[in-house]
């Protein structure tokens, strides 16, 4: 967890785009974070298929993202140590 957290702090966008990508998806991820200052934060990642740009979504905003992202998002999180 703390990779995954590592790699979304600071979140940082390659490219902001003016509407998502229609491409199909490998993998779609949603994230809800819950924070004491700002309340319950949203954020949609997704990894089209054929390697291609993953993107994120967030408060209207599409943008794409490191590859390093989906990698650490990529992983069983239900594995013990």
């Amino acid at each position: 967890m703390d990779a995954l957290l590592g790699k979304l702090s600071p979140l940082h966008a390659d490219k902001f785009l003016d509407k998502a990508p229609t491409t199909a998806f490998d993998t779609r991820f949603l994230l809800t974070l819950q924070t004491k200052s700002e309340g319950t934060i949203e954020l949609e990642i997704v990894k089209p298929v054929n390697a291609g740009t993953p993107y994120g979504v967030f408060n209207g905003l599409t943008f794409e993202l490191p590859t390093t992202v989906t990698d650490a998002l990529d992983v069983d999180f239900h594995k013990g140590p």
